[in-house]
């Protein structure tokens, strides 16, 4: 997400609105702008509504209204505004700008490039900018273009953390992880508090099968974040590769309490059954993993990480010929995952389908030796 301080101007006059008969539209306005400073965004709306009844035809009514909007989470309905502030003044940089923070939460991830490269004409020298093109990019998969436009935010700004985060997402999702960590560290090195980065050194610890340091990493995102699901998830999943799962239990239950969306919730379901699968529970286990599936169908978006789960948590469940979708959509996405593979491979056993199998140990062989072997010893009958 791009972190751009908003202003308002200091009054209508920095957009050459004409006063003549326009009421009491600039007292509106700066109450409006008042507002905003003060996180009472439902009434700087308002406000800004009588700005644009009153003087429909300045831009920075429409731009104020669109911002209000974007603090109180109404993205759609953002869009319109911006997109009225700039017919009325082309040049808004900044209705570009914040348009393209509409349309990334909204998943528009192509309207948000136009946007943002609008942006970027009208102000060539901001590196967050070129954040916000990597930004969009990474939401289109184009994880080379991404790369290129933080590099090109680096050399406007070589301290900016946010270009690096965007780095470590981008080189997780081409399987790059140790590339991964040592962004995430640089992103932590100019910007110690950056909560996001560590959850994406825990990720990337978590890839490189360094479950301490991933466990480490998302311990550190919580402190920082107390109130976010993600950090716990990740502790989960991690203390779960160390065989501890009564503290896998305590994290998922702490993401529980904080979560924030389907995704969150059907994670640390799944990280429960896992858990109490373990510990020999097997019925709590099982109804983990109906919870875990039924919220990841019930998300919008879905990533190959948790189409994995999934797939996973339908094998549990004995839905075998599921797992095998989850995991062949999850290749889809991101076709370097070693561990969806070999998951893919030892289902198509499952249901007799052992050329199948072969077919994903021939992958392995090349991605993952260790795994390629592990799935050879189940085709043979070895395990």
């Amino acid at each position: 997400m791009l972190l751009l301080l908003f202003a308002l101007p200091a009054d209508m006059r920095a957009h050459g609105l004409a006063f003549v008969q326009q009421g009491n539209a600039n007292d509106y306005y700066t109450r409006a702008g008042n507002h905003m400073q003060a996180g009472r965004f439902q009434d700087a709306l308002d406000d800004f509504q009588q700005v644009v009844r009153l003087a429909p035809n300045f831009p920075g009514g429409h731009f104020g209204s669109g911002m209000a909007r974007l603090n109180l989470k109404q993205f759609r309905e953002a869009v319109p505004d911006f997109e009225q502030a700039i017919r009325l003044k082309p040049d808004f940089a900044e209705a570009h700008i914040f348009k393209a923070t509409a349309h990334l939460n909204l998943g528009q991830a192509q309207d948000a490039l136009v946007s943002f490269k609008w942006a970027a004409n009208l102000l060539p020298n901001n590196p967050l900018l070129q954040v916000g093109i990597g930004d969009a990019y990474n939401a289109l998969s184009q994880f080379d273009a991404a790369l290129n436009s933080y590099d090109a935010a680096l050399r406007l700004d070589a301290n900016l953390a946010e270009a690096y985060l965007g780095k470590s997402v981008a080189y997780a999702n081409l399987d790059r992880y140790a590339e991964t960590l040592e962004a995430s560290r640089q992103a932590v090195r100019l910007k110690p508090d950056f909560a996001i980065a560590y959850i994406n050194m825990s990720y990337a610890h978590e890839r490189l099968e360094q479950h301490q340091a991933a466990v480490e990493a998302s311990l550190q995102a919580s402190r920082l974040a107390p109130e976010m699901a993600q950090p716990y998830n990740n502790a989960g999943y991690s203390y779960n590769q160390l065989g501890q799962y009564q503290k896998a239990l305590e994290a998922s239950e702490k993401a529980l309490r904080y979560q924030q969306s389907t995704l969150d919730i059907a994670a640390a379901h799944y990280i429960r059954g896992y858990a109490y699968d373990k510990l020999g529970q097997r019925p709590r286990a099982l109804e983990s993993y109906r919870l875990a599936v039924t919220n990841f169908k019930q998300a919008e978006q879905v990533s190959a990480d948790g189409l994995f789960y999934l797939g996973n948590a339908h094998q549990q469940l004995g839905q075998t010929q599921e797992a095998v979708a989850a995991y062949r959509k999850a290749i889809g996405m991101r076709p370097k995952l070693a561990q969806t593979h070999l998951s893919l491979g030892v289902a198509y056993m499952l249901l007799g389908n052992k050329a199948g199998a072969m077919e994903e140990y021939n992958v392995l062989k090349s991605l993952d030796p260790a795994r390629a072997e592990r799935l050879y010893k189940v085709i043979s009958g070895k395990k």
